[in-house]
């Protein structure tokens, strides 16, 4: 169990929690001047960028770079559509109120979000990509 649960896995909680903090009070905000998916987006976007600076220097202490910058956002792209669905769904057919319902979509994807940054902060699909890249051609 301690193999799973080390400094970098704390780390990535804490930041987590703060990146959690930080784009929850965004989307509370924005609330109060668009609706709800447009507040999402917003939001999203901004923890995003946020998620890159703190994973980069605190949680893996990898050199942030505009290659890993590029790449970042691929995870959260198929996150955010996930979550845009599961906004609809718990909002609009569950009728869960709007403001924790992106906290419950939050937590269900974390464990995914922890591995694929990992990934992408270490250089392994950079070193991947460029791997496959060199091999077509």
């Amino acid at each position: 169990m301690s193999r799973y649960f080390n400094r970098e896995v704390i780390r990535y909680v804490i930041a987590g929690m703060l990146n959690t903090a930080i784009t929850y009070l965004s989307y509370i905000l924005m609330l109060l001047f668009v609706p709800y998916s447009i507040a999402y987006l917003i939001s999203y976007l901004l923890g995003i960028l946020f998620s890159f600076f703190i994973n980069s220097k605190m949680v893996f202490q990898t050199k942030m770079t505009l290659w890993k910058l590029i790449q970042y956002p691929l995870v959260y792209v198929a996150q955010f559509l996930l979550g845009l669905f599961l906004l609809y769904l718990f909002i609009d057919k569950l009728s869960m109120n709007n403001k924790i319902a992106p906290l419950i979509v939050t937590i269900v994807s974390l464990p995914v979000t922890y591995f694929v940054s990992k990934f992408i902060l270490s250089g392994k699909l950079g070193h991947l990509l460029l791997k496959w890249i060199r091999k077509s051609t």
